[in-house]
């Protein structure tokens, strides 16, 4: 027992010539001094345990302590460690699984042979460590947000470019008739989806006239097109002089060419219409 003790003493004083700092290593002095001369007289010493506490930090920043407890007969038996966090403490480290590595390392020690070896410091080594990766992996997780924000940012503003490029567009669609009642719906629903202002007319000839943004509006008619029509035409593409199509989509009655035309009268379109209209035979 007045070996282990020696050890205790040797390795506590080589601690606070490490970390000599204020605040860095609390530990009881007075009683520490006390059992040291118990040692010099031949005295045992108490047969009651050490409590000290070094403080981690990394980059120079305080980000815990680790606490220890030494056994009367430490080193051949394993320091008791617990962690506590300060606010410095990396979001990345599990503390719980620092601690159970750190009671793994301190019980090898104690564990070899010759009446075990101090680790004191070298769980505080590995403590600070495992606090320095988790920061490193904080910092590169930080990085990547930002890029990944950026780039983002930078995708949005591209978008916004070549949606400000590719301006407004209508398309007039000419079809030999629509009566499909699913397709009907598509019809509708796709342009409302697409935030697409304009109207359809069923029946025979079946009229589609779309407006709104280009690319939009080109995607309108791929998906249409791809529907099975026994004909199907873009009679007129372009860029109207005014946004005034009803909005939203909506479909209007088989016999309401008339209204047809009337709502691209508003919107502008009244000419195109028109001679859309007069091409009614063209296949």
């Amino acid at each position: 027992m007045a070996e282990s003790a020696r050890r205790q003493l040797d390795e506590l004083d080589a601690l606070a010539a490490v970390f000599c700092a204020e605040g860095e290593l609390h530990a009881p002095w007075d009683e520490l001094a006390l059992r040291r001369a118990a040692l010099g007289r031949g005295e045992p010493p108490p047969a009651s345990p050490l409590h000290c506490s070094v403080r981690v930090r990394v980059a120079g920043v305080p980000r815990g302590s680790l606490c220890f407890t030494l056994p009367p007969d430490y080193p051949s038996r394993p320091a008791e460690l617990r962690l506590s966090r300060e606010a410095g403490w990396p979001r990345a480290a599990d503390a719980d699984a620092i601690g159970a590595e750190l009671r793994a390392a301190a019980a090898a020690a104690a564990a070899e042979a010759g009446g075990g070896r101090e680790a004191l410091l070298e769980c505080v080594v590995e403590c600070e460590a495992r606090l320095a990766a988790a920061l490193e992996a904080e910092a590169r997780e930080a990085e990547e947000r930002e890029k990944a924000e950026k780039e983002k940012a930078e995708e949005r503003k591209k978008a916004e470019e070549e949606e400000a490029e590719a301006g407004h567009g209508a398309r007039i669609l000419w079809f030999h008739h629509i009566k499909a009642t699913e397709k009907r719906k598509l019809l509708v629903r796709w342009a409302r989806e697409a935030s697409l202002s304009g109207f359809s007319k069923p029946g025979f000839p079946g009229v589609v006239v779309v407006g709104g943004d280009e690319r939009e509006c080109g995607e309108y008619v791929r998906r249409v097109r791809a529907l099975r029509w026994q004909a199907m035409e873009v009679r007129w593409e372009g860029e109207p002089p005014a946004d005034a199509l009803p909005r939203p989509f909506r479909e209007l009655g088989e016999s309401a060419m008339g209204e047809a035309a009337a709502l691209c009268d508003a919107g502008g379109l009244g000419a195109p219409f028109r001679e859309a209209v007069l091409k009614l035979g063209v296949r």
